[in-house]
């Protein structure tokens, strides 16, 4: 369902705005834009709302985007999002490729997000609102600079964090084990490096994302700020809530121990059920009692990793 689509009358330029709503904060949603546009989204207070708007730039076509926090209602958020596409300044032979194409963009770009009405201004709870932008305001005020994103990144590697990219060829695997940080190829062309120091890694890693972080401004180039929190947003983590661009804590041994402690405990018990009704059954019942056939299920393929697109 899409809450009032349409496509501009003018055949150099497409628009699409939807609303939804969504319990996450406005920085994840931004975050988890960032990470699908691969453009930076500048938030700020716009008629009393908080606004997060960019541009970029799509096979040559331009394209505009802007993300509204509407309101804060009881248990979650009404958002605004609109969408734009123009392509006046291009070739007239390829208005047609794009006039066709933005659809597909738009399709893509709101795949997350369920339309619905949009909200009434009058169940926005205004405290509430007020404390949520603020929080979004100053999400990232920490990564002030290109080290400190760098090191934001060093730092969640160490806890566990990693990149993935894949093709059709293999893929890259970016991950921190065993104190040294390491590439690791697989596919057509298999190699593995562990990079002596975190100035060596670092400038893999930007060299690795070189055309990822550059795609939505070619011809034109990111600064070095902008190239390392699209790099950031593209790190992955082992637990993450849906389009979470926060580091989320992974559950400690102890937990993961009372959930074994209590699956063993369940199974023993079962085990001993079921042994307990196989000794009680009488010989005569036994064989009334249909076996069931042996089952090998088939082989599962291989978990497919979240893959980011690289060269």
């Amino acid at each position: 369902m899409k809450n009032h689509d349409h496509t501009d009358q003018a055949l150099t330029r497409a628009m699409r705005t939807i609303s939804f709503r969504d319990p996450r904060p406005p920085q994840e949603i931004q975050f988890d834009l960032e990470r699908d546009l691969m453009v930076l989204l500048n938030p700020a207070i716009e008629d009393s709302r908080l606004v997060m708007q960019g541009s970029l730039r799509v096979n040559g076509a331009g394209a505009r985007v802007r993300l509204r926090f509407d309101a804060a209602e009881e248990r979650t958020n009404g958002y605004s999002l609109w969408l734009q596409m123009s392509w006046d300044e291009m070739p007239h032979a390829v208005h047609a490729y794009h006039r066709q194409a933005a659809e597909g963009w738009f399709d893509l770009w709101t795949r997350k997000f369920t339309a619905v009405p949009a909200p009434i201004p009058v169940r926005n709870r205004t405290e509430r609102y007020t404390a949520i932008t603020a929080l979004a305001l100053r999400a990232e005020a920490h990564l002030a600079s290109v080290e400190a994103v760098q090191q934001e990144i060093l730092s969640a590697m160490r806890s566990g964090a990693s990149f993935s990219t894949a093709h059709k060829e293999g893929g890259t695997v970016v991950s921190f084990q065993s104190g040294r940080f390491i590439r690791e190829d697989y596919g057509e062309v298999q190699s593995r490096v562990e990079f002596p120091d975190e100035s060596a890694f670092l400038d893999a890693l930007r060299n690795l994302y070189q055309w990822e972080t550059s795609r939505s401004f070619h011809p034109e180039q990111p600064s070095e700020y902008v190239r390392w929190k699209l790099i950031l947003r593209m790190l992955q983590k082992q637990s993450q809530s849906h389009g979470n661009g926060a580091f989320i804590t992974r559950r400690s041994p102890s937990r993961w121990l009372v959930w074994l402690l209590a699956i063993g405990i369940g199974g023993g018990f079962a085990w001993l059920r079921i042994r307990r009704l196989r000794i009680d059954t009488p010989p005569a019942m036994e064989m009334l009692v249909d076996k069931p056939s042996k089952f090998t299920p088939p082989p599962q393929l291989p978990a497919q990793r979240n893959p980011s697109q690289g060269p």
